[in-house]
């Protein structure tokens, strides 16, 4: 809507929405607090050029130490006029790395579309593979050859065979021991086959739990 980042800050989407509008988008956030995980979403918002914008948007939950959900990450792409290109993905891009979260995408082949740039500091042993077009296995594999996944040594090929097949069935969240600590792991399935792997860093809470036990 052509707002700074800074007029939005302290703001509700009752404040930068006509009424109707707004409704929809707290009823989006709430539809993903009650799930607990990504949803995608179609949205047509009338524009104040009185020209109706169609938006696609993923929302999904950013997640504390604890566990808890205390924030929602969100990402809108405007496809009115299907653009297509290096300007749609770098905007996209740019919303991506504004979140907390470690984001990556990839498409109905399983192969690599893109990732945030915590996801990329995160792996960068792998990322020569982290490339569009990767296949996922590749990736993973690269991953765990180059020393990223600490749970995963002296067992590499069985743990990658898992770990493919969690990433494909994108059901429940894991916990996963990398080389910088602990990460809570969700996968989730996008609308166009494709998945979303959104990870957090849980390393802090997992410090705390063994001091306890000590």
């Amino acid at each position: 809507r052509g707002i700074s980042a800074d007029a939005i800050k302290g703001k509700t989407v009752y404040d930068l929405w006509p009424n109707d509008v707004a409704e929809r988008l707290k009823a989006s956030d709430h539809e993903m607090l009650e799930a607990g995980h990504l949803i995608e979403a179609d949205i047509d918002i009338l524009g104040a050029d009185d020209v109706m914008r169609h938006y696609w948007s993923i929302k999904f939950p950013v997640f504390s130490d604890e566990g808890d959900i205390v924030a929602i990450g969100a990402v809108l792409n405007d496809f009115t006029e299907r653009k297509r290109g290096e300007e749609t993905r770098n905007q996209l891009m740019m919303a991506i790395n504004s979140v907390s979260a470690f984001v990556a995408i990839w498409d109905s082949n399983d192969r690599f579309v893109f990732e945030n740039e915590k996801y990329l500091r995160q792996n960068d042993m792998a990322k020569e593979y982290m490339v569009p077009g990767t296949p996922y296995r590749d990736y993973i594999r690269a991953a765990v050859h180059g020393g990223l996944i600490v749970e995963a040594e002296g067992r590499e090929e069985e743990w990658i065979k898992e770990r493919i097949a969690r990433h494909a069935g994108a059901e429940e969240s894991f916990e996963l021991e990398h080389r910088d600590g602990y990460l809570l792991v969700n996968e989730y399935r996008l609308s166009n086959g494709g998945r979303a792997t959104v990870a957090t860093d849980i390393s802090p809470r997992r410090k705390a739990e063994e001091d306890l036990r000590e």
